[in-house]
């Protein structure tokens, strides 16, 4: 696979995601005052086109797994996933879903934030120097 493929790929999955985790992260803050948050998986994230397959059942300590929370994942993919809770200065919450795979010398992350709506998926890409 090539990283256009792979970005391809992951955008797809996260436009999915979108719509099944909105009702669901305004339910659990609604109940718990805070956005749900899912852990990486899998763990490691996949490298150079790899295929990983996510693992449903991990969780954040004292969170909710993915298959607990409601949150469908591939059964495999090229990318990793995770969902981490965002608080701003003015005392917003929002939440970021992110797909994520390592690729050279370095790790390509894609995210989509909700804070109140969603914003476009954006794509960058981090070098790690030796």
């Amino acid at each position: 696979m090539t990283v256009e493929q792979i970005k391809s790929e992951a955008a797809l999955y996260l436009s999915s995601l979108q719509d099944q985790i909105l009702p669901l992260q305004q339910s659990y803050l609604g109940m718990n005052g805070k956005y749900w948050q899912g852990v990486g998986t899998p763990n490691p994230p996949p490298e150079d086109g790899a295929i990983g397959n996510p693992d449903p059942t991990v969780a954040r300590q004292g969170l909710p797994s993915w298959q607990t929370f409601g949150a469908s994942i591939p059964f495999s993919a090229p990318f990793a996933i995770r969902c981490d809770e965002e608080r701003w200065p003015d005392g917003t919450r929002a939440f970021v879903i992110r797909a994520y795979f390592g690729w050279g010398d370095g790790t390509w992350t894609g995210s989509i934030r909700y804070k109140g709506s969603w914003d476009d998926l954006d794509w960058e890409y981090m070098e790690i120097p030796d």
